[in-house]
């Protein structure tokens, strides 16, 4: 697609899989052929919505670690 404006969008979802069927029943289709795994980060895939808008489906998985962990813990007040 050739246009101006907001050509892709991205979605934080709790399962892609479970996201993935339900939008499959609504006729929703990868527009790759798999949902790619990020390290321990992430899972992401791709489909496309109504006029072409390409839609990011993001999954965070559970044991990433974040930014902002520190193993040390500070108890004092």
């Amino acid at each position: 697609m050739n246009a101006l404006g907001y050509l892709r969008v991205m979605f934080a979802v709790d399962d892609i899989a479970d996201t993935l069927a339900r939008l499959g029943k609504h006729g929703a289709q990868l527009s790759s052929s798999e949902v790619v795994q990020y390290g321990d980060a992430y899972r992401l895939c791709y489909i496309r919505g109504p006029g072409g808008l390409l839609i990011g489906l993001a999954q965070e998985l559970r044991y990433a670690p974040t930014a902002f962990t520190s193993s040390a813990t500070n108890t004092s007040l």
